[in-house]
Formats: structure tokens, C-alpha cells, sequence
């Protein structure tokens, strides 16, 4: 989910993390606290972000070996975070309204799915895909949904980037229902 540029920026980027922070929230209870979001039984419920890519693949494209930050659902996977100098890759997945065909936005195939790459500016860029089932529980027209988002550091294209990873990743996740 993207992360900086948020408050001011109008983009898809802000859909996605609106519509992350809303799924996510209702589904905890003030017993479990939000500890695992099931997806309802769905296929992203049961994957782990960080298997789909390695560590060294990550490293390649930063030219850096990236500290790796999970989250105990397994829904979400950092190399690098905020303060790493090479950059950052997030890899995670929930369920949200997905952003194809909003201003800004392109779509291409990437990983043989169709995906949204989300460029916000000269150093994030964001691509989601759909695993097209329909979330059910929240808003209207929600998916399940896995998202990268790249920052980089050095003057690379984030969403060259990003593309790379996207092509390395989907190819991993659940069929397409």
C-alpha cells in the first residue's frame, strides 16, 4: 500500500490505502485484535507475501541487500522500509475497490495478470492486480487484491522497478476465478 504522499496526493494510491485501512479495520474484534484477515476462506487468506519473492532477487534490483520487515498475517512483506538509503519494495494483499481506470493509471499485463501500474511520483510507484473474486463484506465492487509498491532512491524509474517485481510475483499467486 503506498505510503508517502498520501494527504495530498489524489491519485489511485489514496483508494488503495482508503480502502485497505476500511477492510482491514472491520475485521478485527476488540478480542482478537486484527491478527489474521481471512480473506473469507478466499486464496490470498492462505499465502504468505514474503514467498513470493527472495531476498536475493530484491537485492538484484537494488543493487543493495534489503533489511526484510513481515507483519504475523502474512499479508504484507517489506525489503528495505522508509529509512533504507537503496529504496523499498511492499508486497501485500488485501481486499479494496481496485483503481483501474482511474486518472493516472495504465493497464498492462505484467506476470501474465492484468495489472494497474499507479505511478505517484519521480520515486513511488504502486501495481495492483485482482484475483477477481468479490470481497463480499464493506464496499461495493471490492476484490481481493495484491499490490506492490516500489520507492526508489537513486534516480531509477520506480515503476520499471516495480514492473520487474510485479513480473517475478503474480506468477505466484492463486488462479484467477
Amino acid at each position: 500500500m503506498l505510503r508517502r504522499g498520501m494527504a495530498v496526493a489524489d491519485a489511485a494510491g489514496c483508494v488503495l490505502l482508503a480502502g485497505c485501512t476500511a477492510t482491514v479495520a472491520g475485521q478485527g474484534t476488540a478480542d482478537q485484535g486484527i491478527k489474521h484477515l481471512n480473506f473469507n476462506g478466499m486464496p490470498l487468506g492462505k499465502l504468505d507475501a514474503c514467498s513470493l519473492l527472495a531476498d536475493d532477487f530484491v537485492t538484484k534490483q537494488f543493487g543493495a541487500s534489503l533489511p526484510k520487515t513481515t507483519m504475523s498475517s502474512k499479508h504484507y512483506c517489506e525489503w528495505g522500509g522508509s529509512v533504507h538509503d537503496a529504496g523499498d519494495v511492499n508486497l501485500s494483499f488485501a481486499a479494496y475497490k481496485p483503481s483501474a481506470g482511474r486518472p493516472g493509471t495504465t493497464q498492462e499485463n505484467l506476470g501474465g495478470r492484468t495489472s494497474t501500474v499507479i505511478p505517484l511520483d519521480a520515486t513511488l510507484c504502486g501495481i495492483e492486480t485482482s484475483l477477481g473474486e468479490d470481497w463480499g463484506p464493506g464496499e461495493s465492487g471490492s476484490k481481493q487484491m495484491a499490490a506492490i509498491d516500489v520507492t526508489t532512491t537513486d534516480g531509477k524509474d520506480p515503476c520499471a522497478v516495480a514492473r520487474t517485481v510485479a513480473t517475478a510475483a503474480w506468477p505466484k499467486l492463486p488462479a484467477v476465478s
